[in-house]
């Protein structure tokens, strides 16, 4: 498997971005992205964009794959959430595992792999590892995995004892072909798997908040949510953009009057001060996102993890992100009319993809923002995942 790195990831989106619109509508009929465009992620050396040099990636920054990530979700939006999550799923287990894990892992070269990072399984201890059980939800990219990584809580005498991560190989999972009729991201292939008394060996697994990776620092001391929350807020802003430019480009031929004189949307005074704000909106959201991107990595270069309250609050913004990105993709539909209303046309499929990203367990505000008003408050023991 040869893999090629361009200048920057971002020019090399620009390189796969003529595969990736080709394939939209196969993406949204299969119900997961086609071979063409996983092909063109591994052969362009974007699956790998998080990985340290070390370990054959491109070492890219922080911003470097945030700005990678908003284009290719403003491309497409389905692709966008898959180059996400499976360059994670790769990143993750690679840094985290011991080396003669990690051999296993990349026996082939790079692998393509799949993770859930929400806590619905339980591993219970035994000798050299674990005894895994549990269904997760919404593993975006599975059809293409080799590997499986998911988050799962430890249960020793029958007591919690905490999360812990477990990697393991794909075909042991049992994946039900459930990702069909959905609102959004059609083209993620989001489905759910299981497992059932399987035994993980110890060093397949880690403890994402006290466990320090093996290598890839100081990104890899970023904990969750600290090394994903940007991740999905740079989808969001890559999605609201694409519908706020598209609405931008229709507005000179928009007309909501019924009669004459029917003025274009772009003389109404009222929208032109909307589309002023949704996109005074987006780039305040994306300024605030390089702050938190920098006092995270200030902290990751001591070589410390940053703390929980600070994930909480990673967390909650990677929810307000999505709840600006969504209001304004939503405005947009709005004001375009009923040619929207079609399922191939570009606002609908930006507003389906944002209320369907909005419900991913990560960025849901409901439990993001009372995690982070009890950490406010001076509440204890609160858990960014848990």
């Amino acid at each position: 498997m040869t893999t090629t790195h361009k200048a920057s990831v971002f020019e090399t989106v620009e390189e796969v971005r003529p595969v990736v619109e080709a394939n939209i509508k196969k993406a949204e009929r299969g119900g997961t992205l086609p071979a063409e465009v996983v092909q063109a992620f591994i052969e362009s050396g974007l699956m790998g964009m998080k990985l340290p040099k070390e370990l054959g990636g491109s070492g890219a920054t922080l911003v470097e794959q945030a700005k990678a990530i908003k284009a290719m979700s403003y491309n497409y939006p389905s692709a966008g959430w898959c180059l996400m999550i499976g360059t994670t799923s790769v990143w993750l287990p690679a840094v985290f595992l011991s080396p003669e894990a990690r051999q296993k892992l990349f026996v082939n070269g790079l692998p393509l792999a799949a993770t859930v990072v929400r806590v619905t399984g339980q591993a219970v201890p035994a000798e050299g590892g674990y005894i895994l059980n549990g269904e997760w939800h919404f593993a975006s990219g599975i059809h293409h995995a080799e590997w499986v990584t998911a988050q799962a809580l430890v249960v020793r005498d029958g007591e919690p004892a905490g999360p812990r991560m477990f990697t393991f190989p794909a075909g042991a999972a049992q994946v039900r072909d459930n990702w069909h009729d959905v609102l959004g991201l059609r083209g993620t292939g989001s489905a759910s798997f299981s497992v059932s008394d399987l035994f993980v060996p110890s060093e397949f697994s880690w403890d994402m908040d006290h466990d320090k990776p093996f290598c890839g620092e100081p990104l890899s001391l970023l904990g969750i949510p600290g090394s994903i929350f940007y991740e999905h807020v740079f989808f969001a802003l890559g999605v609201a953009q694409c519908a706020s430019d598209d609405l931008i480009e229709r507005a000179p031929t928009l007309s909501r009057s019924y009669g004459p004189p029917a003025a274009a949307l772009a003389e109404n005074q009222a929208f032109q001060e909307d589309i002023a704000r949704m996109r005074m909106d987006l780039d305040s959201v994306e300024a605030r996102a390089m702050q938190l991107l920098e006092e995270a990595l200030a902290i990751a270069n001591t070589g410390t993890i940053p703390d929980m309250a600070s994930q909480v609050k990673y967390r909650a913004f990677a929810a307000y992100a999505t709840q600006i990105a969504l209001a304004i993709t939503n405005r947009c539909f709005a004001y375009a009319g009923g040619r929207a209303a079609r399922e191939h046309d570009t606002l609908n499929m930006c507003m389906r993809d944002m209320q369907t990203a909005a419900q991913h367990f990560l960025p849901n505000p409901n439990v993001s923002y009372q995690k982070y008003g009890r950490v406010l408050l001076g509440g204890k023991n609160v858990h960014a995942m848990i």
